[in-house]
């Protein structure tokens, strides 16, 4: 009876240490999760774009992505779970409420509009920094702390002005412009 304990024990630890919050295989599947919730905001970028002579949402005075992102909901989405990255442990937004004063798991790169390269992105998981970055420059948190962190160690998801959604590792694996 004890050796079969030990050995559901044992079981038990490889398990979480394979499948936890931390292990690569878990962020993986955020990962694709993350790249499904940045396609979904797409088509209500597009949407907007479309009702707003292919402008972006934008706000002259937004000091977060939310400001900007706020015009969305409800309008031109009401899934507002698709604001919350799957990696990371924040609460579910409520649905079709305001996301103006909450907080959201995504950067936001306003003054885009639908004319931008498709190479540009728009969207990501959150970035150490705003600035231009070239392959091989260290976007996403290395470590797992800290800022730019939504999937730990293992990189993030970032959305082009065409719809695509790549995943990059913590350093860029294609280049990032800022206009």
């Amino acid at each position: 009876m004890i050796e079969l304990l030990i050995v559901l024990a044992i079981l038990l630890i490889l398990f979480v240490v394979y499948m936890g919050r931390g292990s690569a295989h878990f962020q993986k599947a955020q990962q694709t999760a993350c790249r499904q919730n940045l396609q979904t905001i797409h088509i209500a970028l597009q949407t907007f774009a479309g009702d707003n002579k292919d402008r972006f949402p934008s706000d002259a005075f937004a000091k977060t992505s939310q400001e900007a992102l706020a015009k969305l909901v409800p309008q031109y989405t009401t899934r507002t779970d698709t604001f919350t990255c799957p990696g990371r442990k924040e609460e579910k937004l409520p649905p079709a409420a305001s996301i103006r004063k909450r907080k959201i798991s995504y950067a936001y790169l306003m003054g885009l509009t639908t004319a931008a390269t498709p190479e540009q992105w728009i969207m990501s998981d959150w970035l150490l920094d705003e600035k231009p970055h070239g392959t091989g420059e260290q976007i996403f948190s290395s470590d797992g702390k800290g800022r730019a962190n939504n999937h730990d160690k293992y990189g993030g998801v970032i959305l082009f002005v065409d719809g695509r959604a790549e995943i990059s590792k913590p350093k860029a694996s294609f280049p990032l412009t800022v206009p």
